[in-house]
């Protein structure tokens, strides 16, 4: 029985660990209307891809802008937001996974 219950703790901890994006940082390369294109130096995570949803977050952690990722290529991506106005070329940003819409009855 103690074994069964260990084996559902680590199982429960393991799948709560997948279930967490990591942030990407990267570098505001250019921004034309409301498609913006960042420069990133570490390697795609698995959950960019396109279509995803995005959040857009400032050195500080306070969240400037939700767009959905529009391209990947190589060593940036390009999100398309309706406040890609409020970033600047050269900004240092986080790219987080948006936890989407709940979905309900």
């Amino acid at each position: 029985m103690i074994k069964r219950i260990t084996l559902a703790i680590a199982l429960l901890a393991f799948a709560v660990a997948a279930a967490v994006a990591a942030p990407w940082t990267g570098t505001v390369a250019a921004i034309d209307g409301k498609n913006v294109q960042i420069t990133v130096a570490a390697e795609k995570p698995d959950w960019v891809k396109k279509g995803a949803a995005v959040v857009v977050k400032d050195e500080a952690g306070k969240t400037i802008a939700g767009g959905k990722v529009t391209e990947v290529s190589g060593a940036s991506i390009t999100i398309s937001s309706r406040k890609a106005s409020e970033l600047k070329v050269g900004q240092a940003v986080t790219l987080e996974k948006s936890k989407g819409a709940l979905a309900g009855c």
